[in-house]
């Protein structure tokens, strides 16, 4: 497949963006933000990244799903396969999209967003501004009058499968041509991956009235595969073991209080 590189750059307070396009009879957009430390003002400082990290946190990764899952009309899950995905592809400190996405985590093809910037952020907050792009996105006419690349593969309906990673970069390739040389490399992967050339991220309709038999469950008012968020996630999982030592500890102490 050839690879086209298409460079768009937009100033503006917030970010600087370039875009690559995959040129076959398929288009898939992708699309690499940078976004200024005005992101990063009022957010929860449990929930930031620091330099440290190797990784998403537990939280993290539960407010990152929750994020995209609030925004979108299909329920997603975590996907461990696609973490080691992104984790992969952020250590390699590169800000340019891979290049390795075509049959690999057991989907044809994988959607990926990036995010680089120098100071400490909330990954959540990252995905919100993807999807703010879509004050750029006509539904009606699919046209894109800046960068919506970032939202619409946020809530392109058939990526159900979402995983996310990040590393901090003491040289990040690609990163000074947008004014600095360190940082973080943020990465999402999703799958089935979306942003097809012709089609719309999603059906306008009555929510869960066309939620196809893989996802059968109607959720907070989104098609999921399973009767509550994530149940078959990574983070729900741990929370789950969390929560039964918890009641372990309860009955114990009753116990105590007892003799």
């Amino acid at each position: 497949m050839a690879l086209s590189t298409n460079v768009q750059l937009m100033f503006c307070n917030f970010f600087v963006t370039w875009t690559l396009v995959m040129t076959n009879e398929i288009l898939h957009l992708d699309t690499g933000v940078v976004v200024n430390d005005n992101i990063t003002k009022n957010v929860r400082v449990r929930r930031q990244v620091h330099r440290d990290m190797v990784g998403f946190n537990i939280e993290q990764k539960y407010d990152i799903l929750q994020r995209h899952n609030i925004l979108r009309s299909k329920s997603q899950q975590w996907d461990t396969e696609l973490e080691k995905l992104a984790y992969s592809w952020a250590q390699q400190c590169k800000f340019v999209h891979s290049s390795n996405r075509k049959n690999v985590a057991g989907y044809s093809y994988v959607g990926e967003n990036l995010y680089a910037g120098t100071g400490e952020f909330d990954p959540a907050s990252v995905v919100q501004a993807w999807y703010d792009e879509i004050t750029d996105y006509d539904y009606n006419t699919q046209a894109c009058t800046g960068v919506c690349g970032h939202y619409t593969q946020v809530v392109w309906a058939s990526s159900q499968a979402l995983g996310c990673s990040v590393k901090y970069c003491n040289y990040l390739e690609g990163a000074s041509e947008f004014g600095f040389n360190s940082g973080y490399n943020y990465v999402c992967h999703y799958a089935p991956g979306g942003n097809y050339r012709g089609q719309r991220p999603f059906i306008k309709g009555k929510a869960c009235s066309q939620c196809p038999e893989e996802t059968e469950f109607c959720v907070r008012h989104m098609c999921a595969q399973q009767p509550q968020l994530g149940s078959g996630s990574h983070w729900i999982q741990n929370s789950k073991s969390h929560l039964g030592l918890l009641f372990l500890s309860v009955v114990t102490l009753q116990l105590l209080q007892v003799k």
